[in-house]
């Protein structure tokens, strides 16, 4: 039976506290399965918002050509829990399937996100990553360093560089990584500042994750260059827009 989803105050002041938690079962067997077959399908497909890269496949902004994920990136169940762990109205910045090729070698590094989008760091961003398979350790599961989102003056780090972050800041080397492996329809969120990593595919199946990158409702631009704001014609200090950017 698909588990309902709870939101304890004491899983809302880990995520403070952490800046990473887990929620079990937020999408049932069914949406799993059909979430993971339309997302295999977008990434085989030859699309704009796309890349390829020795990490992982990355097709980002689905929910604007694909109803069938807009479905995902909009889950009640998602939504809600974003609302809860944010304390108030959440905005949606992007999503992206991120998918690693069976027998992948590669280890996404640790890093944090939120450097690299144009928005001030002063309000919160945060990323759900669900699980679209079960997703063991040898798998390509997550890893996260707990408090690391208090860090909020770091430049951008390189996902293909084992020793960016560390690199910027070497105490964190010494800093104990915590590893979810996650069960199909689980979720982990993690704030846009905590590091975190992938490992390897080990397996001879796909690992499939969909992201859904949510903001606090009155996320700032700051004007420099992303592939999701280039076109639009924004202004430094403005609020991002909410016809392009829903508001929930």
């Amino acid at each position: 039976m698909h588990q309902q989803t709870s939101f304890d105050p004491a899983l809302i002041q880990r995520f403070s506290q952490d800046g990473f938690t887990v929620i079990r079962g937020i999408l049932s067997p069914a949406e799993v399965a059909r979430f993971r077959a339309l997302s295999l399908a977008r990434s085989a497909a030859d699309q704009k918002a796309f890349s390829r890269t020795a990490i992982f496949t990355q097709v980002v902004d689905t929910w604007r050509e694909d109803g069938g994920l807009r479905d995902l990136t909009m889950h009640p169940r998602l939504i809600a829990a974003a609302q809860a762990l944010c304390g108030g109205p959440v905005r949606l910045w992007h999503d992206q399937i991120l998918t690693k090729a069976p027998r992948n070698g590669a280890i996404t590094a640790f890093h944090q996100d939120q450097p690299y989008w144009p928005l001030s760091r002063r309000l919160r961003s945060f990323a759900a990553w669900i699980a679209l398979g079960d997703t063991p350790e040898e798998h390509g599961c997550m890893s996260f360093i707990p408090g690391s989102h208090r860090l909020r003056d770091l430049a951008p780090q390189d996902l293909a560089d084992a020793g960016s972050l560390f690199g910027l800041r070497p105490d964190l080397a010494f800093s104990e990584a915590i590893t979810v492996p996650l069960r199909a329809g689980d979720v982990t969120f993690h704030d846009g500042l905590c590091a975190h990593r992938a490992g390897t595919n080990q397996l001879d199946l796909p690992r499939v994750a969909h992201s859904v990158i949510f903001l606090e409702a009155d996320a700032v631009y700051d004007g420099s260059g992303h592939v999701v704001t280039d076109s639009l014609g924004l202004q430094a200090g403005q609020i991002l827009p909410d016809a392009r950017f829903p508001r929930f």
